[in-house]
């Protein structure tokens, strides 16, 4: 990332005629909002690139057994994690059932809905807990059924007493990580339907004008970058410049590839949500190509930052929503405690992660997406969850199609004693269910990936008819 000292930049701004060529494309933010943002991004670490190789694993395969899973419960068994004071264990077994009736045709004969498998809800918590519980520092998971909440646990700290001693609950919030690029899909889905714009347009109209277009970069769409199938690849980076740069690079011509995952798909949106949004006319230029990547940078920032929450968080009744920590927000760890860990100021990563939230702010945002109006409508918002838009993958199951989206951020890409780490995790499920899970370290000493065990713990709690 171009990094330029804050009173630099302040300075420049300043300057009667570059504050006003600035002030003159702005619409909705000020030029002292741009500032803000951009003092916060200038604090964040200089090292871009090992910043970023934070999430090297997100998109790491879910494959993980019985086998893994019986370990996990046999740690929990053993395990000496003292519970906090707000701990608790799965609710006793209750008459949760969610399957849903069909109704009956009209006029004739009343035929009965034909059985058809079902989650069993309270075992698919207990055996959760028992697969976490003992394996990680502190977790909260809460599963939504219509809206309503059906299931909750909570284990453990989020700060342990050494940091302020705060319990889980389904209110503490973390960052949230890469589940970040579900909110950043339901805002661009919301922008293009707003201004009757296809998926399927290609992006490169809305782009600054300064930038330079390498082969079939011209090509790209908003739905290649919501589906990471742009062709954009192996950077993993939301720094200003480097976007540019791989724009500038170009793409395969073999538009759309496959599914590639590269943050670099979502940092680009917020960039198109300032400019498609009218926040930023996409000529400003300041004649430097420094100054215009950290003007830009936290530009875009500052109008992702309020298309979200006048048109996300607001309907969804979530806010005052931010990329920083407070005192009662989570803290990282290694899986047996440690030193937490703040990872501080995330406004860097707008678009492809950062965002602060808490379980139920997740589903309050996934649920009021699927089931009002608030957003888009719902056979809008329905589409764009089955074409995958901001989700990981589609778990093909006897119950029906279960829609996932993973989020890991960590100290290093591997998994070395001692790591500390912050995991999320997002479930869009048949019968209209959502579940959201929030994690403050890796589970298990061998950083054992979290998609993988609750996708494990899914597949166990399936019931067939009359099995």
């Amino acid at each position: 990332m171009t990094q330029v000292d804050p009173p630099s930049l302040q300075v420049q701004l300043r300057d009667g005629a570059a504050r006003s060529k600035l002030a003159a494309e702005l619409k909705g933010i000020s030029v002292d909002q741009v500032l803000e943002v951009a003092a916060r991004v200038e604090r964040a670490p200089a090292d871009a690139a090992s910043r970023e190789r934070r999430e090297a694993r997100e998109n790491a395969g879910d494959a993980v057994g019985k086998a893994q899973l019986a370990t996990l419960a046999r740690m929990a068994a053993t395990s000496r994690v003292e519970p906090s004071p707000e701990s608790i264990v799965p609710p006793a077994r209750a008459t949760i059932k969610p399957g849903t009736a069909r109704p009956a045709p009209a006029g004739g004969t009343q035929l009965a809905a034909p059985p058809r498998p079902t989650l069993d809800v309270n075992g698919f918590g207990e055996d959760l807990h028992q697969a976490l519980s003992g394996s990680v520092q502190g977790y909260t998971m809460r599963m939504r059924r219509n809206g309503q909440t059906i299931y909750t646990l909570q284990w453990n700290w989020a700060r342990r007493p050494s940091d302020g001693q705060r319990g889980w609950n389904p209110d503490r919030r973390m960052n949230i990580a890469s589940v970040s690029k579900f909110i950043t899909a339901v805002a661009m889905f919301d922008l293009l339907d707003r201004r009757n714009i296809d998926p399927a347009t290609p992006i490169a109209q809305w782009l600054p004008a300064y930038w330079n277009l390498g082969p079939n970069a011209d090509d790209i769409t908003f739905e290649m970058l919501m589906t990471h199938s742009s062709g954009l690849a192996n950077s993993g980076s939301t720094d200003f410049g480097t976007m540019r740069q791989m724009i500038a690079a170009g793409v395969t011509p073999n538009l759309p590839t496959s599914f590639t995952y590269e943050n670099t798909n979502f940092g680009l949106q917020r960039i198109l949500i300032a400019t498609l949004g009218g926040y930023v006319g996409r000529n400003l230029n300041l004649g430097n190509t420094g100054m215009n990547d950290a003007i830009w940078n936290a530009t875009t920032i500052a109008a992702y930052d309020d298309y979200v929450e006048k048109n996300v968080f607001a309907p969804a009744g979530v806010t005052n929503a931010g990329f920083g920590k407070n005192a009662d927000i989570a803290l990282a760890y290694a899986f047996n405690g440690g030193s937490g860990w703040n990872t501080g100021d995330l406004s860097w990563r707008a678009g492809s992660g950062g965002w602060h939230l808490s379980v139920d702010e997740i589903l309050d945002v996934a649920g009021t997406f699927r089931y009002t109006d608030k957003i888009v409508s719902k056979a809008k918002a329905a589409s764009a969850i089955s074409s995958r838009y901001g989700l990981d993958g589609r778990w093909a199951t006897n119950w029906g199609s279960v829609y996932h989206k993973n989020g890991i951020w960590s100290e290093q890409a591997d998994c070395p004693a001692g790591q500390r780490q912050e995991q999320s995790l997002l479930l869009l499920m048949p019968d209209n269910m959502e579940m959201a899970l929030l994690v403050n370290s890796p589970v298990g000493p061998g950083c054992t990936f979290l998609r993988g065990v609750v996708q494990q713990v899914l597949l166990n709690n399936i019931v067939e008819p009359n099995g």
